[in-house]
């Protein structure tokens, strides 16, 4: 994740105050600022703990639409693939939490919820 967040302050970089003022009077986004921008649309959404890429993504989709779709970053999207934990990973975390605070947990419960298909139940509906 730490990647992610480098290539985030990468993008930021790339955007010095002659390009923010170059974005104002352009009608169209220079190439050599679309993959940063596309890219920090991207990690606006997935990481809350930047609101200023909210308000990027704002401004940016704004002004350009998502004409910029195209041209996000293939190793940001790749980093990010790599930091998603696994389903393993997620429930050996769990156990070891449950285990550290002496909490009655069972993780096969749990896995073979995850492994089957959700069942779907049966509604009727009666008029009167």
């Amino acid at each position: 994740m730490i990647c992610c967040y480098e290539l985030i302050g990468k993008f930021v970089t790339c955007m010095s105050s002659d390009h923010i003022r170059n974005l104002c009077k352009q009608r169209d986004c220079p190439v050599e600022c679309k993959e940063a921008i596309q890219s920090l649309i991207h990690a606006a959404a997935r990481f809350s703990d930047l609101p200023e890429l909210r308000e990027l993504r704002t401004l940016f989709t704004g002004k350009f639409g998502n004409s910029l779709e195209l041209y996000i970053s293939k190793e940001f999207v790749e980093k990010l693939r790599q930091d998603l934990p696994s389903k393993e990973m997620k429930i050996q975390l769990l156990h070891d939490v449950a285990q550290e605070f002496s909490i009655e947990w069972n993780s096969k419960a749990l896995e073979q919820r995850l492994q089957s298909p959700p069942q779907l139940h049966e509604v009727s509906f009666t008029c009167h």
